[in-house]
């Protein structure tokens, strides 16, 4: 059973593997990223990568934010550009 986390980079999956272990272990480097929501899961897996030296990669157009405050999706979306991360949309992977 999953637990409730914001981030996705130490949430165990059935086995009790977390992520943090899974992609050093195939030797990922660069991850994209999208989902549901930019301004928490989003913000935070994508701060936990950044820390842990993976290259992250937003999907702008495959993120949605919660947006309690009218802003929070943009804020995080800057916050996590500050912090090392890029974006792009899906068409530009496709390219």
């Amino acid at each position: 059973m999953f637990r409730n986390h914001y981030s996705a980079f130490d949430a165990e999956d059935d086995a009790g593997e977390a992520l943090s272990s899974v992609l050093p272990r195939l030797g990922i480097k660069r991850i994209y990223i999208g989902g549901l929501a930019t301004d928490y899961c989003v913000l935070n897996t994508t701060l936990d990568l950044l820390r842990a030296g993976y290259q992250v990669i937003v999907l702008t157009d495959a993120c949605r934010a919660v947006n309690v405050a009218p802003d929070d999706g943009i804020k995080a979306i800057e916050t996590m550009l500050s912090h090392g991360a890029v974006t792009m949309t899906t068409a530009a992977v496709e390219q």
